[in-house]
């Protein structure tokens, strides 16, 4: 059973690459992108603004993640990593004045598959939440606190001791903005039984 909650402070985790601009508290981290920044396959947070911490066993992760894009393809989300080869991550990026596209990319032994769905513009939050499991993944999302739909249900690799949990945002054309990831709670100990209810 879940067997401990814990708050995530931003301060204790550790960049894949630092912005120049940015506040951090015990709560919440805001970024401030830059530009020609993005997410690199093969090499996962040399572009883009990554903060991670590494999580050990099964759990359940939730962030709250504002943003106010500016630009084309301005993006922000959550990863989950455990090698070049095998990693996956749910992202919200600008695409045009009318719509972003939610984006869940799985990388599985170097194959890629992602799934998209097209949300309006006039949405500036999502809740986040990753349910892991001795290798299986469900990523959920949602734009009010406690109210989860998923996006993606899959394995990722074999059951991992340790696997990276991250948070990101990158600007890859010309543009920057501000992004926030605030209240970032982790129950360890989640169970096949829990991960299958798809809540605690």
């Amino acid at each position: 059973c879940i067997d401990m909650k814990e708050r995530l402070d931003p301060r204790k985790m550790t960049w894949t690459k630092k912005p120049k601009l940015c506040i951090m508290t015990a709560d919440k981290v805001i970024i401030e992108t830059e530009p020609n920044s993005f997410v690199r396959d093969k090499s996962l947070g040399n572009g883009a603004f990554c903060l991670y911490a590494d999580v050990e066993g099964n759990f359940m992760f939730e962030v709250k993640n504002e943003f106010d894009f500016h630009g084309e393809q301005d993006q922000c989300g959550v990863v989950l990593y455990k090698n070049p080869d095998n990693w996956s991550v749910c992202t919200i990026a600008r695409i045009n004045d009318a719509f972003s596209n939610l984006t869940c990319t799985v990388n599985y032994d170097g194959n890629k598959d992602t799934s998209i769905r097209r949300i309006g513009t006039g949405i500036h939050w999502l809740y986040h939440r990753i349910l892991y499991c001795n290798g299986n993944v469900r990523f959920q999302a949602g734009f009010n606190n406690g109210e989860y739909r998923d996006l993606r249900i899959f394995r990722l690799f074999e059951n991992s001791p340790s696997v990276k949990l991250m948070i990101y945002a990158c600007s890859p054309e010309k543009t920057y903005f501000d992004c926030t990831f605030s209240g970032m709670n982790i129950w360890h100990g989640l169970t096949e039984e829990q991960f299958k209810k798809g809540d605690i």
